[in-house]
């Protein structure tokens, strides 16, 4: 049966949506929110079926992103990084090569914010939300009772997000801290 996917909420609602992906695995977005096999449109005025307007799977997704950026202003997109999982499944989590590419996506992170903030359309109105899929320990990250495979980064930054804020304090009538 069919999921409904953030890319639902944001397109349905008539907003702008792109997937840029290091992996091509990611293609399942594509195919399962795609003009065929999305869901109809029940919100407001039809939007069609297509959940994902600007769709990539390609290594160098991240650089693509940024150029697109510049040209589309995207309201709602994912953007994912291949490297740093890459490396820790290759060469080990903590180890000089993964470093390097989380040293990789920082630098293009804060590229990326450097044009938000420099774009007045962008400057008020983005947020960036970063997190990961899986921590990992050595070259993998299957035990479910080792907390690095699990424990993952959830950063916030952006427009209305003070440095330093409380996510559940900044939404106090959504999200309920869970101690």
């Amino acid at each position: 049966s069919y999921v409904a996917s953030t890319f639902d909420v944001a397109h349905d609602n008539g907003l702008k949506t792109a997937l840029y992906a290091g992996k091509t695995k990611f293609s399942i977005y594509e195919q399962s929110y795609n003009a065929t096999t999305g869901a109809l449109d029940v919100t407001g005025d039809d939007n069609g079926r297509d959940k994902i307007d600007f769709f990539t799977t390609h290594p160098s997704a991240h650089g693509m992103f940024l150029a697109a950026l510049s040209e589309e202003h995207f309201e709602y997109s994912f953007l994912h990084y291949l490297h740093p999982d890459g490396a820790g499944h290759s060469q080990g989590w903590g180890s000089e090569s993964w470093d390097a590419t989380v040293q990789f996506v920082d630098d293009h992170l804060g590229s990326m914010m450097d044009y938000i903030q420099s774009d007045p359309e962008l400057a008020n109105d983005t947020v960036l939300i970063l997190t990961a899929d899986h921590g990992g320990s050595g070259t993998g990250h299957s035990s479910a009772s080792s907390a690095t495979n699990y424990t993952i980064p959830l950063l916030v930054w952006g427009a209305g997000v003070a440095p330093g804020a409380d996510l559940y304090t900044l939404n106090p009538t959504t999200r309920t801290n869970p101690g």
